[in-house]
Protein backbone atom coordinates (compact mmCIF):
# COMPACT_ATOMS: atom_id res chain seq x y z
CA UNK A 1 0.00 0.00 0.00
CA UNK A 2 1.64 3.33 -1.20
CA UNK A 3 0.16 6.60 0.68
CA UNK A 4 0.66 8.89 -2.52
CA UNK A 5 1.60 7.78 -6.10
CA UNK A 6 3.96 9.62 -8.28
CA UNK A 7 4.57 12.81 -6.85
CA UNK A 8 1.77 13.40 -4.75
CA UNK A 9 2.42 13.21 -0.35
CA UNK A 10 0.63 13.58 2.66
CA UNK A 11 0.27 16.91 4.30
CA UNK A 12 -0.64 15.88 7.77
CA UNK A 13 -1.23 17.39 10.88
CA UNK A 14 -3.73 16.17 13.85
CA UNK A 15 -6.89 17.64 12.36
CA UNK A 16 -6.88 17.42 8.75
CA UNK A 17 -5.38 15.01 6.25
CA UNK A 18 -4.69 16.93 2.86
CA UNK A 19 -2.83 15.31 -0.40
CA UNK A 20 -0.75 18.49 -1.90
CA UNK A 21 1.09 18.61 -5.23
CA UNK A 22 4.54 18.25 -4.26
CA UNK A 23 6.07 20.94 -6.71
CA UNK A 24 2.99 23.19 -4.80
CA UNK A 25 4.28 22.94 -1.30
CA UNK A 26 4.83 26.55 0.12
CA UNK A 27 8.71 26.14 1.50
CA UNK A 28 10.04 28.49 3.63
CA UNK A 29 9.60 30.12 7.10
CA UNK A 30 6.53 30.92 8.75
CA UNK A 31 4.63 32.25 11.77
CA UNK A 32 3.62 30.19 14.46
CA UNK A 33 0.79 27.94 13.62
CA UNK A 34 -0.31 24.86 14.30
CA UNK A 35 -0.55 22.46 17.63
CA UNK A 36 2.93 23.08 19.22
CA UNK A 37 3.10 19.32 20.50
CA UNK A 38 3.69 18.30 16.72
CA UNK A 39 5.96 21.29 15.36
CA UNK A 40 9.03 20.59 14.66
CA UNK A 41 12.14 22.82 15.56
CA UNK A 42 12.59 24.30 12.14
CA UNK A 43 8.74 25.69 13.01
CA UNK A 44 10.14 27.02 16.16
CA UNK A 45 13.29 28.64 15.33
CA UNK A 46 11.55 30.20 11.87
CA UNK A 47 13.93 28.39 9.58
CA UNK A 48 13.34 27.04 6.00
CA UNK A 49 10.71 23.82 6.17
CA UNK A 50 9.56 21.24 3.43
CA UNK A 51 7.41 18.13 3.79
CA UNK A 52 9.76 16.75 6.69
CA UNK A 53 7.86 19.21 9.25
CA UNK A 54 4.96 16.72 8.22
CA UNK A 55 7.11 13.41 9.29
CA UNK A 56 7.89 15.29 12.30
CA UNK A 57 4.04 15.60 13.38
CA UNK A 58 3.54 12.15 11.83
CA UNK A 59 6.50 10.55 14.68
CA UNK A 60 4.66 12.63 17.36
CA UNK A 61 1.11 11.06 16.47
CA UNK A 62 2.74 7.78 16.37
CA UNK A 63 4.50 8.49 20.05
CA UNK A 64 0.74 9.49 21.10
CA UNK A 65 -0.84 6.34 20.05
CA UNK A 66 1.64 3.74 21.30
CA UNK A 67 2.30 5.84 24.60
CA UNK A 68 -1.57 6.62 24.93
CA UNK A 69 -0.51 9.78 26.50
CA UNK A 70 -0.82 13.30 25.31
CA UNK A 71 2.94 14.63 24.66
CA UNK A 72 4.22 16.95 26.51
CA UNK A 73 0.62 17.33 28.46
CA UNK A 74 0.47 20.19 31.03
CA UNK A 75 2.99 22.16 29.39
CA UNK A 76 2.79 25.58 28.10
CA UNK A 77 3.89 26.22 23.79
CA UNK A 78 7.07 27.96 25.38
CA UNK A 79 8.17 25.10 27.20
CA UNK A 80 7.01 23.05 24.59
CA UNK A 81 9.14 24.75 22.34
CA UNK A 82 12.52 25.11 24.32
CA UNK A 83 12.03 20.78 25.12
CA UNK A 84 12.01 20.61 20.88
CA UNK A 85 14.66 22.99 19.63
CA UNK A 86 17.19 21.46 22.80
CA UNK A 87 16.23 17.86 20.85
CA UNK A 88 14.98 16.68 24.12
CA UNK A 89 13.13 13.01 23.16
CA UNK A 90 9.56 12.04 24.36
CA UNK A 91 10.17 9.16 26.53
CA UNK A 92 9.83 5.65 24.55
CA UNK A 93 8.51 4.05 28.29
CA UNK A 94 5.85 1.33 27.05
CA UNK A 95 6.50 1.73 23.78
CA UNK A 96 7.48 -0.84 21.79
CA UNK A 97 11.36 -1.08 20.56
CA UNK A 98 10.67 -1.04 17.01
CA UNK A 99 8.43 1.44 17.20
CA UNK A 100 9.97 3.99 19.48
CA UNK A 101 13.16 3.41 16.98
CA UNK A 102 10.57 4.78 14.40
CA UNK A 103 9.11 7.75 16.32
CA UNK A 104 12.93 9.08 17.30
CA UNK A 105 13.80 8.74 13.24
CA UNK A 106 10.69 10.98 12.64
CA UNK A 107 11.59 13.60 14.91
CA UNK A 108 14.94 13.72 13.87
CA UNK A 109 15.97 17.10 14.67
CA UNK A 110 17.91 17.60 11.35
CA UNK A 111 14.86 17.16 8.60
CA UNK A 112 17.31 15.54 6.29
CA UNK A 113 18.34 12.60 8.78
CA UNK A 114 14.19 12.36 8.40
CA UNK A 115 12.25 9.39 6.83
CA UNK A 116 10.32 9.48 3.57
CA UNK A 117 6.66 8.36 4.13
CA UNK A 118 7.67 5.21 1.82
CA UNK A 119 10.22 4.45 4.22
CA UNK A 120 7.47 4.48 7.23
CA UNK A 121 4.86 3.03 5.63
CA UNK A 122 7.05 -0.14 4.69
CA UNK A 123 8.61 0.20 8.47
CA UNK A 124 4.92 -0.24 10.27
CA UNK A 125 3.99 -3.07 7.69
CA UNK A 126 7.13 -5.24 8.52
CA UNK A 127 6.13 -4.71 12.14
CA UNK A 128 2.42 -5.84 10.96
CA UNK A 129 1.16 -2.31 11.83
CA UNK A 130 -0.83 -1.66 8.50
CA UNK A 131 -1.93 -4.38 6.40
Amino acid sequence: MRFWPGSYYGNFNKFSFNVVFKDSLNKGAMQFSGTPSYMAPEIFQKRAYDEKIDVFAFGTLLWELFGRKVPYEGLEPSDIMQKVVKEDQLSSFGIPKKIAQLVAECRAYDPKKRPNFDYIVDALKNNNIIL
